[in-house]
């Protein structure tokens, strides 16, 4: 069973105890539920700024997580190229911190 995406929230807090993939992994889960909650653009610059962080750091989604995520993620690529394109600015710690805003936002009671 895949993890509740709300769990992984907190990256930044859980810091040294997670490595970079841990935390490129806990943003793309938090970006599939963005967009299975109709967040499309969210969820796009989410997307953005982990794929952005994969290529220059020559880390690669692993082949199961880029299978499963493949059609959802070039859907949004496509309909959010704007969104996308500014993610891919974001460093990773921006883009945990927008993550973080948007949940806190959108989950108030979290």
């Amino acid at each position: 069973m895949d993890p509740d995406p709300l769990d992984l929230a907190d990256t930044r807090g859980l810091g040294p105890h997670l490595g970079l993939e841990n935390h490129l992994t806990a943003l793309e889960a938090l970006a599939l539920h963005a967009y299975q909650q109709g967040e499309q653009a969210h969820a796009a610059r989410l997307w953005g700024a982990t794929q952005a962080a994969r290529q220059h750091l020559s880390m690669p989604q692993s082949l199961q997580e880029r299978d499963k995520l493949s059609q959802v993620t070039a859907a949004a690529h496509s309909a959010f190229a704007t969104d996308w394109a500014a993610g891919s600015l974001l460093s990773v710690e921006d883009a945990a911190e927008c993550a973080l805003l948007h949940i806190q936002a959108h989950y108030p009671s979290l």
